[in-house]
């Protein structure tokens, strides 16, 4: 094909309906002896036309047919090939397969079964506790951030900071309530939707 001077349109023709099916899909679906050809083939044939012809139309069954070699040479039909080809393309018989499962095929490799594992994202309460090595100075840590919240708050609203000192026992029991209130929505989330929807619907009658 590479050889040929002249632009002109280029068809192929086999006698296998299978073969029609394999060379438009990607040859990834196919098994890897197919595979490999119809990757050759592609490659090769680029957007060539290919058409099924009849056994007793292909030439190259002859020998399949039980024609002695040494006549071959001295058939008609083995150098020009069926009748039909002599005139226009308009008149050829056309190829129209039917809709099949390609991963049906023999050669297939069939459907891949794909599994999912979801992973559960580690909760609140158990990547706070799993990054300090103890409860206290997991406490002190939540209240120091309580106090920068309330000095952020303070600050947007242009009133009074705390004054920077040492960690009262109020600022630890914050801390404490703080700690107990995320291990409360973690563990009785179905029991603390319950009852806002409750009081919510108490405070609508």
């Amino acid at each position: 094909m590479k050889s040929l001077k002249t632009a002109c349109e280029v068809f192929f023709w086999v006698d296998s309906t299978i073969v029609l099916y394999w060379l438009p899909s990607c040859p990834s679906r196919w098994k890897t002896f197919v595979a490999n050809r119809v990757s050759t083939i592609q490659s090769t044939t680029g957007s060539c036309s290919w058409q099924h012809v009849l056994g007793e139309s292909n030439p190259a069954d002859l020998i399949s047919r039980g024609v002695n070699p040494a006549d071959i040479v001295n058939l008609e039909f083995w150098w020009i090939g069926p009748q039909w080809l002599s005139v226009s393309s308009y008149h050829w018989p056309r190829t129209v397969l039917p809709a099949c499962d390609l991963s049906t095929m023999p050669e297939s490799k069939g459907n891949v079964a794909m599994m999912s594992v979801a992973v559960a994202e580690p909760s609140l309460s158990a990547r706070l506790f799993s990054r300090y090595s103890s409860f206290t100075k997991l406490r002190r840590s939540i209240a120091y951030w309580m106090r920068y919240l309330r000095s952020l708050r303070a600050a947007v609203q242009k009133t009074k900071p705390e004054p920077f000192e040492s960690l009262s026992t109020p600022d630890l029991r914050d801390a404490d309530l703080a700690l107990c209130r995320i291990a409360q929505r973690e563990m009785f989330s179905k029991e603390l939707s319950k009852i806002r929807r409750n009081v919510i619907s108490f405070q609508h009658r």
